[in-house]
């Protein structure tokens, strides 16, 4: 899973810690949580398990926080949420979806971004 942190004006905001927690659809953590910060781009990822897409396709759910929850008094706004955290289902999984074939992903997300604004 891949976004990025990012400012008024696009402007790329370096050292936000995203922390995500794979749920299945009981609410039993599945994997997690596992963290990392933005780098100078504001770009991060966060390699999930084996299970990340099947748990989410069939009913769990990513939590994605980013901290802090402001930056330069701009509240952070978490795929739309209007809050730092926000909740990756099936939905939203689907919306983000990435794969690729070099290196080989079959399934997981992109653009999961956090905005301050």
């Amino acid at each position: 899973m891949c976004g990025n942190a990012v400012a008024a004006g696009n402007a790329a905001v370096q050292g936000v810690s995203i922390t995500a927690s794979l749920y299945d659809s009981s609410g039993a953590v599945v994997f997690g949580p596992q963290s990392t910060d933005t780098d100078a781009a504001g770009a991060w990822c966060i390699t999930g398990n084996s299970t990340l897409a099947n748990t989410v396709l069939n009913g769990g759910h990513v939590e994605l926080c980013a901290t802090p929850m402001a930056v330069d008094g701009k509240s952070a706004n978490f795929l739309g949420s209007g809050t730092n955290c926000a909740d990756l289902d099936k939905d939203a999984f689907q919306d983000h979806l990435y794969t690729s074939v070099i290196p080989l992903i079959l399934a997981s997300a992109d653009g999961l971004d956090v905005t301050y604004s």
